[in-house]
This record gives C-alpha cells, structure tokens and sequence, in this order.
C-alpha cells in the first residue's frame, strides 16, 4: 500500500498491516535502508496513474494470538507464519525475491555468526 497524506512510512505499514491481517498488535522492529524500485508496465501506468513504486521494507513483529490473524484483502489467501529461508517461493515478483535474499537473508546469517 501507499503512504497516505499525513501519514509517515511508519504509520502507513502499520495501517496496512493491520486492514490486510485484520489484527492490531504490531511493532515495527527495522525500517531497512535499501529500497525496492519498479517501473510500471504501459498497461499499469495508465489504469493506476502512476509511472513507477519505490518500495520501502520493514521488519514487524506481531505481538498477538495468531488465531486472531484473517487474509482480509482479495489478494491474500492466508496469513502464515515462516522461517525466514522459505518466504521466496511466495514473492510474487523477481525484484522482491533478489531483494529478499541480498538483505534480510544475509543478514540473518550475519546475526546468527
């Protein structure tokens, strides 16, 4: 999701955690400095009106009783939890996947060192 006017990247992952899981208690445990950046096929720039999305990545921690978390979006089937070395095979897109591993992967092994 977006960044809503008034709102910080902060607010705004929050926001959309919370209508996407239908769940409040989460804290936001790193915003990372990386970005992710995509370029919006001809199609999509004209149904969205936007050109491109700069993607910012956040870790979160969900502080609740995972019985209280519902896919509540069309685009979300469920909602799991996952160690981190299998969240791949679920990243829609190739960009997200390469980021994924580059960053939160290495740096899992990083920590664990």
């Amino acid at each position: 999701g977006g960044i809503k006017p008034g709102e910080t990247a902060f607010d705004a992952v929050l926001r959309e955690v919370r209508e996407e899981t239908g769940a409040e208690l989460y804290q936001i445990i790193k915003q990372f400095d990386e970005t992710i950046g995509f370029a919006f096929d001809k199609q999509t720039r004209r149904a969205i009106g936007y050109d491109r999305q700069e993607t910012t990545m956040f870790l979160i921690e969900y502080l609740g009783d995972r019985l209280e978390l519902h896919p509540m979006d069309e685009e979300i089937d469920q909602v799991r939890f996952l160690p981190a070395h299998e969240v791949c095979q679920y990243l829609a897109h190739q960009k997200t996947k390469e980021y994924f591993v580059r960053v939160v992967l290495q740096q899992e092994s990083k920590d664990i060192s």
